[in-house]
């Protein structure tokens, strides 16, 4: 077979799974920006309980779209399954300079 090496066409393959995710990834950062999660994860609502009860969601469904953001580093999720913000998460909070809140919610409306 010709063309790239194989390490070369792995990685491609791998950023072409990133962008066809490009969707998927919108949506999710959609979901979470109106549930505000990077509020209340900053806040400390780190359980799965706690956070779906403040954030009035489904905690199996919550759960899902947590593990979503955490494939693309928004969130990590901890050994005890309690989640946290990243910093590339931490730019969805409300009350940090130059927040991308506003753009996540504005997509919602596209």
């Amino acid at each position: 077979m010709t063309g790239a090496p194989s390490e070369d066409r792995f990685a491609h393959a791998v950023e072409m799974r990133r962008l066809l995710y490009g969707h998927l990834l919108s949506a999710a950062l959609r979901a979470a920006a109106i549930l505000r999660l990077p509020d209340l994860l900053h806040e400390g609502c780190t359980s799965m309980d706690g956070l779906a009860r403040r954030a009035q969601a489904y905690p199996p469904a919550l759960r899902r779209l947590l593990r979503v953001l955490a494939a693309f580093d928004v969130v990590v999720e901890h050994p005890d399954g309690t989640f946290g913000l990243t910093p590339l998460g931490e730019t969805l909070r409300s009350d940090v300079p130059g927040t991308a809140l506003p753009t996540a919610l504005l997509t919602a409306e596209i």
